[in-house]
């Protein structure tokens, strides 16, 4: 399926579809499908009680998703993709995203990944600032767990624990 945008049973092509197209079984038995790009960013659609497919998932990085011997971001080697490529920075010096320099998250916001959390409105809107979702219960606790934010906290002292 390499190299083609159109799959047996998935649906029509969208317009200006290029690329590869690769499919893989999530944890829940779920198929996820990634189509193409439109302006670098992967279409994505989730089918249920499909089997999974051969193919290629790129990541905009450049890291390339490997179902069987996938270690990136694991327990045993947490560098990021660039630091891998790049190698890491000296001591004192920490890569806090795969991005570096990261992005500047404005006053009061969370960076979900996908765009910044307004956790006062439950809204995330993407990186250019336009809506994308309103986040659910378990996804603002998620994002309230996490992600980075957009301020820094006192701590203060901790008495020994």
């Amino acid at each position: 399926m390499p190299g083609s945008c159109a799959a047996a049973s998935a649906p029509p092509t969208p317009p200006g579809c290029h690329g590869e197209a690769g499919n893989t079984e999530t944890p829940a038995s779920h198929w996820l499908e990634a189509r193409g790009r439109r302006h670098g960013v992967h279409r994505k659609q989730i089918y249920w009680g499909i089997r999974r497919r051969e193919g290629v998932y790129t990541f905009s990085d450049g890291l390339q998703y490997d179902g069987k011997n996938w270690h990136y971001c694991d327990s045993y080697d947490r560098r990021f993709y660039t630091e891998m490529c790049h190698g890491l920075k000296p001591t004192g010096i920490s890569q806090l995203t795969n991005m570096d320099p990261p992005r500047k998250i404005p006053f009061g916001y969370y960076d979900c990944g996908d765009g910044f959390y307004n956790p006062n409105t439950r809204v995330v809107k993407d990186y250019r600032n336009r809506f994308l979702r309103n986040a659910d219960d378990d996804e603002h606790e998620w994002i309230l767990r996490t992600c980075r934010k957009g301020w820094d906290e006192f701590v203060g002292h901790r008495p020994k624990l």
